[in-house]
C-alpha cells in the first residue's frame, strides 16, 4: 500500500479532490452488497472508497479483501482507519470536498463516506442497500470524525 500519487495525475489537490467527487457521483445506485465493488453491480463502503480512490489514481492500487462482514462489531483493531492511516491518511476537524467522513458502528469508526460538498456526502448504505448521495448530516449520531488523503 502506498501513500497518496495525485501528483502525477492532476494539477493540483482542487482538481483530485473534483476527480474524487466525479468519480463517487457515478456509483450512485449501485446495489450493496459485501465486499464486492463492481459498478453498477454491487460494492460495500469500503471498496466504494478504494476503486473511487483508485480508478481516480489518487493512490496505488490495492485491494483490503478478504475482510468479514461484521468486524467491527467483534474485533478492537480499527480495520478502516488502520488502511486510512498507511495511505498517508490523517484525522481533520472539518472535511474538505473529496474528504472522507468516518462513521462508527459497533466497536469503531466503520463506514465511510465521500464528502461531495458542504450539504452531501456518498456511500454505499448498508440499510438502503445501494449507494446514495445522502445529506451530511444524516448519520450525526454516528459521525466519528474526518479524514483527509491530501496534505
Amino acid at each position: 500500500m502506498s501513500a497518496i500519487t495525485w501528483p502525477q495525475r492532476y494539477p493540483d489537490v482542487a482538481a483530485a479532490r473534483a476527480a474524487l467527487v466525479a468519480e463517487a457521483l457515478t456509483w450512485v445506485d449501485t446495489p450493496w452488497a459485501h465486499a464486492h465493488d463492481l459498478k453498477g453491480g454491487a460494492v460495500d463502503c469500503a471498496m466504494l472508497m478504494v476503486r473511487v480512490h483508485v480508478d481516480t489514481g489518487v493512490i496505488a492500487p490495492f485491494d483490503p479483501r478478504p475482510y468479514p462482514s461484521q468486524w467491527y462489531l467483534h474485533h478492537e483493531a480499527a480495520r478502516f482507519l488502520d488502511f486510512l492511516a498507511a495511505l498517508g491518511g490523517r484525522q481533520v476537524e472539518t472535511a474538505a470536498i473529496g474528504d472522507l467522513r468516518m462513521y462508527s458502528f459497533g466497536r469503531h469508526a466503520a463506514h465511510a463516506a465521500l464528502v461531495v460538498d458542504e450539504h452531501s456526502i456518498v456511500h454505499a448504505s448498508r440499510p438502503a442497500r445501494r449507494v446514495l448521495r445522502d445529506s451530511i448530516n444524516s448519520m450525526t449520531g454516528q459521525y466519528a470524525g474526518a479524514w483527509s488523503l491530501f496534505p
